[in-house]
């Protein structure tokens, strides 16, 4: 494959970017999370039933009620624990995980750093997939990742790079380059259970390593990719969301081809996704709510897209 391209990351990126690197490589966002639960609701974690506000530390059971989730919600922000949000102690766990993967790869005989190139053709994929992997013969998981209306995967360097150093192989779609190009970025998320059937058929392409579709497949995007990753949880969850629209028909194609690509979804961790109300984005957004049951979901948002 050729050189590895490196896209200049702005600094919002960069930020996301490693918060990403810190949920795939160690897990320390979510045990920071689970370190403030307890904090603020109890070592039982009882009263972590309800919504953890990032305010006065009251939780706010009624809102979470109002979502219809089974499950605790716990909102951090930057009052909630302002840690999440140190630059220098980031950077510095950061470099820690980047260390660990270079001691890894010299005893295991991988290349520590990963190469990405565009693989075209690939089978269902108009223009194709980017591709970010470490060199291995090994078989590795999945990470999934669907771009924002109007990029490119390859805008995503920064974040496609550090999940594949973290073990991936990360693929992201390269079709849908405009909402437009797929009914308005609904059909997104059908290009995310694409590349999951195509490699669970057993296709293989030069360059690549076997996937290992015995380990849960991981999806991430930006905005309409996030939209997309979401939607996938939700079909993985609920076999009635979408009912009726088009989409369910294509989702129940080839003998449900797609639907038993979204059984393989482990986790979603969408940034920035859309507005999951809005119909013309979501167009079940009924049976959306309560629909995401058993997968596990980190979204992460701020006020700077």
């Amino acid at each position: 494959p050729p050189s590895p391209r490196t896209p200049a990351a702005g600094t919002n990126m960069a930020t996301t970017a490693t918060l990403l690197w810190l949920v795939l490589a160690a897990g320390a966002a979510p045990a920071i999370a689970a370190e403030e639960g307890a904090r603020r609701c109890g070592p039982d974690g009882a009263a972590c039933a309800a919504r953890v506000s990032g305010g006065d530390g009251e939780a706010d059971e009624s809102s979470m009620l109002s979502l219809r989730h089974p499950f605790p919600i716990k909102n951090l922000t930057r009052g909630s624990d302002p840690r999440l949000y140190d630059e220098k102690r980031l950077a510095t766990l950061r470099d820690t995980m980047l260390s660990e993967v270079d001691k890894e790869a010299a005893s295991s005989g991988r290349d520590a750093y990963p190469t990405c190139w565009t693989v075209d053709p690939f089978p269902g994929i108009f223009h194709g997939v980017y591709v970010c992997v470490r060199k291995t013969e090994h078989p590795v998981p999945l990470f999934i990742f669907g771009h924002g209306d109007a990029f490119m995967p390859e805008k995503y360097f920064s974040t496609l790079d550090l999940a594949a150093k973290a073990g991936f192989m990360a693929v992201a779609y390269r079709s849908c380059p405009l909402n437009i190009s797929c009914q308005n970025g609904t059909a997104s998320f059908l290009e995310m259970l694409k590349v999951i059937a195509v490699f669970d058929e057993g296709h293989t392409f030069d360059g690549l390593p076997p996937v290992d579709l015995s380990k849960p497949v991981m999806l991430s995007g930006h905005s309409t990719g996030g939209r997309a990753s979401l939607m996938v949880a939700a079909v993985k969850d609920s076999p009635t969301y979408l009912a009726g629209t088009s989409l369910a028909a294509e989702l129940d194609k080839d003998d449900k081809r797609l639907r038993n690509a979204a059984a393989k979804v482990g986790s979603a961790i969408p940034l920035h996704p859309d507005d999951m109300n809005d119909t013309t984005q979501n167009p079940d957004p009924e049976g959306f709510r309560g629909a995401i049951r058993t997968t596990p979901v980190m979204l992460v948002t701020s006020a700077d897209d």
